[in-house]
Parts: C-alpha cells; structure tokens; sequence
C-alpha cells in the first residue's frame, strides 16, 4: 500500500475515535466523516505500522444510517460529527464502540446501555474561533478538518442565551470595528471567544482572548458596551495570547467588568465554580452521572482524586463519614472547599492542590487506606505509577470516571490483577458527538 493510492472502501464500524472502519487486504482503514454502511473512494494519506489513515473524496453509495441533521451546518461544521445519524443510532454505536475497546484488551465486562442525554440544547461551555474573510467577521466553528470557519447564526447544541450572545457579540465587533486576529501575519486584536453558562442561573461568563499582553483604551471600551448590551452575562474576562500559531489559550486572565463565578445546582446541590474551572458540560447528565455514583458508593473514607471543584464529594458527603480531596489546580480547590463548606461538609472534609502522584505516594507511605476512592483523570488516563499506588490505598471499592473508551480500557486491564471489574454504565455526555462518559465499578481483591 502507497500514500495516494485510491481505494474502494466499504465501512463496516466506528473506532473510539469517532472515525469509520474498512478493510483491505487484512489491514485497517481509518476514514474521517464517514458511517457504517457508506462505501467510498478514499486515498491514502498515512501509513505506519499500526495504523493507515484515507480520506474520502467520493461517495460511492450512502450509509442508511443517514439522515437529514437537524442542523443545517452540520455536514461542514466541526462542531459535531454525529448529526448525520439518528440520536437512538448514535447511542448504540457508542455502545459498541466502548465494547470494542474492551474486546481489544481481552476484558469481559457488562456494558449498559448508553443514558441518553435529556437536552440537546446541552452545551453549556463553548469557544468560538473568528477570523475576517472577504470583507466579513465570521465567527463560528472551524470546518472539519480544516481552519476555515463556519459562520453560525446559531447552534442548536447550545442553550438559547448563548446563541443570543453570540450574535449581539458579533454586531458590536462589527459596529466597533474590533480587528480579528490573523494566524499567518500575527496581527489583529479579537483572537477567539469563550462562554460558560450556568443553566440555573441562566447566566455568561464571557472570555475575550486577544493578541495583546495588557489592556488597552479600544478594549476596555469594547468590553463596557457589550456588558450594557448583555444583560445575562456577569463578567467578562480578557485572556491574553501573543503567542504566533494557533495556541488558543494565554497563560493569563484579566477580570475586567463584573465576576467570574457562575452557580450551578446538581441534584439539589449548589456550587460555585469560576470560567477556568473544569465543570461537567452537560448538567442533565451530570445529574445522572452522580446519581449512580451515590447508588454505587456503599459509605465510609472517600478519597476523590482529580476532584475538580468538588462535584462528586459533595453529591457523596452525606454517606461519607470523611472526605478527602485532591485536584492540581490550586482555583479549583479553592471553589471546592467553598463548595464543601456551602454544604456543610466542611467539618469533614479536607482538600489538597497539586500532583495526584505525589498525594498518593504520601498516602501509601503512611499506609492511610480509604474505603472508596473516585478517579476522574484527563482524557490521557492515570499515569503508570498512579494504577500502581491505587490497589495500596483503596480498602473496598474503586469508581473510575472517565470520557476516553481508549485509555479506559487499557487503564482497567492493568489494575484487573487487583480489582474485580463490576459493571460499566456509559452516558451521553456530548450528544451528536463520537464522545461518551463512563462510570465503572470495581471492587477490590
């Protein structure tokens, strides 16, 4: 096989990565934009020893998976990748895809259905790229594969306050003749936008990132008129990136009109988190997500690695007799002893920032054992030293969040020496999107 080289390609499935699967001549094909059932042309654009990736340029017959989306966007946008396919059809691929993940690491473990999403307006984190094509500010998702921008109007997975933002966004840099950065010549102000929404608020905190190191007259104006313009935002932060390329994020923040802290309510429990703060995306199965982690925590000392601003402890606090959390940004554990605290959990719990690693070595030197610890590490997994220290610490039972089938698998076949894989329960956390969460249950040895 050539790179090049145009092959006949029928799609027999999807991998974890959302790209479809064929077969030719006993190897593997990888194909982005593609469904179970299309046969295409495709050519080849990368060959290694464990993977060969194509690229679809003809549609030889349609997949009757298809459908039409409901958004008009979708076959360009980058945005999501699974609107082509009906959203039951999307659950059970997503079913089979975590499965198939399994399978390839020889670990026979009950996978639930997928728990469907109860909002498809669910998105309530988003960033928008921008650039000045032709005369227009365009600001958008970039076009798959691609650094083109799709210029949305709105988007039918965001909530309906975004979408207004946006679009009053949009006329005031017009209005204001606000430049857009341009990657290739490292000029322009206006480089991307970020949102965060809290549904129960119904609130914005807005992020303007700019190709600038310090706040200048045009910008603080800017940002006065589109707070008088928005009332459903309270605050707006300026991120500020000189770096050339297409880093999106600078490594510092400026609060420049209002607050940066939204509140949300899970199952009944209040928390405050700030626009950088990890915070589940979707609340309606965030919701659903804690609901079987507290039928699954059986009570005692909770160890919650990663633990972000506390949403898990909090949710378990009433079973736990003590509770103890670790997380590395030092923002995030501060919002999660305040959140602790909001819901008197204070008096038994305590709270760490920096490298789980290095808690977790303490830990087992002291040999201090928790009853129940809950992982919920970066898509990349637990580090080899992490699934090391685990079974030293855990006294009954391990709950292992993760949004990654990949690194899932691979993580729960190294520590099934010591644990006893129950149940797996996935949930759609990122609906019209190749993405799923999992909660997984395991007991120890």
């Amino acid at each position: 096989m050539k790179l090049r080289q145009t092959l006949e390609l029928q799609i027999i499935s999807l991998n974890a990565n959302g790209q479809g699967e064929a077969f030719f001549e006993g190897k593997t094909i990888d194909v982005d934009n593609v469904f179970p059932g299309d046969i295409v042309k495709a050519s080849v654009t990368f060959i290694s020893k464990e993977k060969i990736f194509a690229k679809a340029f003809e549609f030889i017959k349609l997949s009757d998976l298809r459908i039409q989306p409901l958004c008009g966007h979708a076959p360009k946008c980058g945005g999501c990748n699974w609107q082509e396919i009906s959203y039951e059809t999307q659950l059970e691929l997503k079913q089979k895809l975590i499965s198939s993940e399994f399978q390839k690491q020889n670990l026979n473990i009950v996978v639930h259905p997928v728990s469907p999403s109860t909002s498809q307006a669910y998105r309530s984190k988003t960033q928008f790229a921008l650039s000045f094509t032709q005369g227009k500010t365009l600001i958008g998702h970039f076009k798959k594969n691609s650094h083109e921008i799709v210029d949305l109007d709105s988007c039918p997975v965001h909530p309906a306050p975004i979408n207004t933002i946006t679009q009053n966004l949009k006329n005031l840099i017009v209005k204001n003749k606000i430049s857009i950065y341009e990657e290739k010549k490292h000029r322009g102000l206006l480089r991307h936008i970020h949102l965060r929404f809290s549904q129960y608020e119904q609130k914005s905190i807005l992020t303007l990132v700019v190709n600038e190191s310090k706040t200048n007259f045009t910008l603080d104006q800017f940002v006065k008129e589109v707070a008088a313009e928005n009332k459903d935002i309270l605050g707006i932060l300026v991120n500020f990136n000189t770096q050339e390329g297409n880093t999106i994020i600078g490594n510092h923040n400026e609060l420049l009109w209002g607050k940066d802290l939204l509140e949300e309510v899970v199952n009944g429990k209040h928390y405050l988190f700030s626009s950088t703060n990890f915070f589940q995306t979707n609340i309606s199965i965030a919701e659903k997500i804690c609901e079987k982690i507290k039928d699954l925590f059986q009570g005692g000392t909770l160890l919650d690695l990663y633990s972000g601003v506390g949403l898990y402890a909090v949710q378990l606090g009433e079973k736990a007799t003590a509770i103890t959390c670790v997380e590395y940004s030092e923002a995030a554990i501060v919002n999660a002893k305040l959140n602790l605290k909001n819901n008197q959990l204070d008096k038994k719990s305590e709270c760490f920032s920096g490298d789980v690693l290095k808690f977790l070595e303490h830990f087992t030197s002291t040999k201090k054992i928790f009853d129940t610890v809950i992982v919920n590490p970066p898509r990349k997994g637990l580090d080899e030293k992490v699934k090391e220290l685990l079974p030293l610490i855990v006294g009954r039972d391990l709950i292992y969040v993760s949004c990654s089938p990949i690194t899932l698998a691979r993580d729960l076949k190294e520590l099934s020496s010591t644990f006893i894989i129950e149940e797996l329960f996935p949930f759609d956390m990122f609906p019209h999107t190749h993405h799923v969460e999992s909660v997984v249950y395991l007991k120890k040895k």
